[in-house]
C-alpha cells in the first residue's frame, strides 16, 4: 500500500504549498507501507532544468553527509546508512535528469529492518 502527495516547490515563499501545482517545479512524496508499517519514503523532485537539479544535488549531498556521514556510491546514486535503535536505515540520492528533458532528483529513505 502507498500514499502519495504532490506539492509545488518555491523556496522563496514558504506559503507556496497553498498554490496550484507548477507543472515544472514540484515534488512528489510517496509513503510505502508493508505489514501496516512504514518502510520506505520516496521523494521525486522535478525541476525546470538539469542545472537546477545539479545545484540542488550538491546542497542535498552536503546536508545528508553532515547528518549521516560519508556516502557510498552505488551505480549513479549516493547512499548513506546509519543504525538507529538497532535497525539499519538507508538514504539514497540520485540525479535522474539525464534520462529526462528536465531536472529530476530521486531521494529515497528506507529500512529493511522494519
Amino acid at each position: 500500500d502507498d500514499i502519495s502527495y504532490t506539492f509545488p516547490m518555491d523556496t522563496t515563499r514558504p506559503d507556496s504549498v497553498n498554490e496550484p501545482i507548477d507543472s515544472v517545479n514540484y515534488f512528489k512524496i510517496t509513503y510505502y507501507f508493508d505489514k501496516e508499517k512504514l518502510n520506505e519514503i520516496d521523494e521525486d523532485v522535478y525541476l525546470q532544468s538539469d542545472s537546477m537539479a545539479a545545484h540542488l544535488l550538491v546542497r542535498l549531498t552536503e546536508d545528508l553527509s553532515s547528518k549521516y556521514g560519508k556516502d557510498a556510491s552505488q551505480n549513479d546514486s549516493r547512499v548513506w546508512s546509519r543504525k538507529k535503535n538497532g535497525k539499519t536505515e538507508w538514504v539514497s540520492l540520485s540525479d535522474q535528469s539525464e534520462e529526462y528533458d528536465y531536472g529530476r532528483l530521486s531521494l529515497v529513505f528506507y529500512s529493511e529492518d522494519y
